[in-house]
């Protein structure tokens, strides 16, 4: 169309340069569309053979009074200078150029371009010559203008079409009407489909969003815009969080007539937040955690401090009574020393097992090794707690086949730990049971079984009961005393060794508890 444009002005007025330009009252520059002539070559800029467009500010130009007045101007400068300010015009006065006649593109009362004709001649164009040009200028005015407007609706629909952003145009009513290519990725309805259907194909099952969904409704009820962060879902199913904002577009009267909605999945980012907040969470419990820990363990010690001194004085002083031959002490007086014997000995064992929890809980729980023969350690372990569940008139039975073999570790801890599972093994068997335990190598370990024929431990029990103060269904039942800690102590203890435990048991036949720890060496 300007080529041609051009030529109809060339019929009619001589010139020796032609360019045409639009208007940008937004950022006040003109942006030249067509031009011929050396200006044009000097410029980079040739009608159609041109690569790029020219823009610059309008100020600097001659045009800027004619964009402020809407008036045709021409002027003929004799000299450089006067042309100072107008690096364009004065561009051009340097190729030969010597009359400049400038008019203004005006379509609905807005100046959308303009048309310049550029002649070497001086003084070259007449009034008539004006009023020629200012009517084909008004003549091609609206032209240019839709022209305009056409290709910026053009770029615009490029551009939302290339947008990451879901873009989605609805009618008053709600139908939606338009929407671009990240709309159908954005929630997996193809756009064919999406025309004509309401939003609320996209809604949400969760309760949780029918308040968002109701504050949404009554903004665009009343016309106005929303934005904020909901939850949809996909054609399929699947759910995704976005960020949506609600436009409303209204016409020359200020009426709705439609609207205009941006939605961007923020899924990531809601995710994301939700695990930290988790983590967060977790972190402050454990914190919390690790503090009453930390506080039980510390009641624990001081407790147990506490009360060995004076347990100390009461058992010393009822092993005197017991011990001595006074002749004042009736055999009632001597039965009830026993008894007071027998309690402070088991709440000093009582006190050690709180010691020990406390110790392995707050890392304070050390090993003293030492190269020793297994043979005598489960020798002396029979002996010595044979007479423990005598009471019950209960045996130990020992196999011992780790004959010769030696141990690097902790002879004292672990007396302790077979001598706690012999006391369980014995709590949990019927009186005249025998209680089995044998001594074996297993590669670099030796393993050590407690089996007794008992009551047997559940699953449920198996689970826990190495959990300090966890007392199982069988004690509840049967009213056995027990602390819950013997068992915690083996498994602090066995896990010092850097060993193992396992529990083989059915209920109602009987129970074997294995353990297993590394011969180690000196060297360790």
């Amino acid at each position: 169309m300007l080529p041609e444009i051009e030529q109809i002005c060339h019929q009619i007025v001589d010139f020796d340069e032609f360019s045409i330009g639009s208007y940008i009252a937004e950022r006040d520059v003109l942006r030249r569309l067509y031009a011929t002539g050396k200006a044009a070559y000097s410029s980079g800029y040739v009608g159609e053979e041109s690569e790029h467009d020219t823009e610059f500010p309008a100020k600097n130009s001659a045009s800027a009074s004619v964009i402020d007045s809407r008036q045709p101007l021409v002027i003929s400068p004799e000299s450089l200078e006067e042309l100072e300010g107008h690096p364009q015009s004065a561009q051009t006065y340097k190729t030969g150029i010597r009359t400049f006649m400038t008019v203004a593109l005006v379509s609905d009362d807005k100046v959308v371009g303009t048309l310049q004709l550029r002649s070497s001649k001086p003084n070259a164009y007449t009034q008539l010559d004006i009023d020629v040009v200012s009517r084909i200028a008004s003549q091609i005015s609206g032209a240019l203008a839709i022209s305009l407007a056409s290709e910026q609706i053009l770029l615009q629909a490029t551009a939302l079409d290339s947008a990451d952003d879901a873009v989605v145009i609805t009618s008053f009513d709600g139908k939606i009407i338009w929407g671009n290519d990240a709309l159908a990725k954005h929630t997996g309805w193809p756009l064919d489909q999406l025309i004509g259907l309401y939003p609320n194909i996209w809604s949400s099952d969760d309760p949780a969003e029918e308040e968002i969904e109701a504050d949404l409704q009554a903004n665009i009820r009343v016309g106005e815009g929303w934005k904020g962060e909901h939850l949809n879902k996909r054609k399929d199913g699947t759910e995704f969080y976005e960020q949506l904002t609600v436009t409303p577009v209204r016409d020359q009267n200020g009426d709705v007539t439609h609207f205009v909605g941006i939605k961007r999945d923020i899924t990531e980012r809601i995710r994301s937040e939700e695990q930290k907040q988790r983590v967060a969470q977790i972190e402050s419990e454990n914190r919390e955690l690790q503090q009453i820990a930390s506080a039980r363990n510390e009641f624990l010690s001081t407790v147990s401090h506490e009360l060995r001194t004076p347990l100390t004085a009461v058992s010393a002083f009822a092993d005197l009574l017991f011990n001595s031959r006074s002749e004042n002490l009736t055999e009632r007086q001597r039965d009830h020393i026993e008894v007071v014997r027998r309690s402070s000995s088991h709440l000093a064992s009582l006190i050690d097992d709180l010691l020990d929890i406390s110790q392995a809980d707050s890392g304070r729980m050390f090993l003293r090794k030492s190269e020793f023969e297994v043979s005598a350690l489960v020798a002396e372990l029979v002996e010595s707690n044979s007479v423990l569940i005598s009471d019950k008139n209960q045996k130990i039975t020992l196999d011992d086949r780790s004959t010769g073999e030696k141990i690097y570790a902790d002879r004292t801890r672990v007396i302790q730990i077979l001598s706690n599972l012999i006391v369980n093994a014995s709590k949990y068997s019927d009186d005249g049971d025998s209680i089995l335990m044998t001594a074996e190598t297993d590669d670099e370990n030796i393993v050590f079984r407690i089996t007794d024929y008992g009551t047997g431990v559940s699953q449920a029990d198996q689970e826990l009961m190495f959990n300090a103060f966890y007392r199982g269904k069988n004690d509840q039942d049967s009213g056995e005393d027990g602390s819950g800690l013997g068992l915690a102590v083996v498994r602090a203890l066995v896990d010092l060794h850097d060993g193992s435990i396992f529990v083989d048991s059915e209920q109602g036949e009987g129970t074997t508890i294995t353990v297993s720890i590394t011969r180690g060496t000196r060297s360790h």
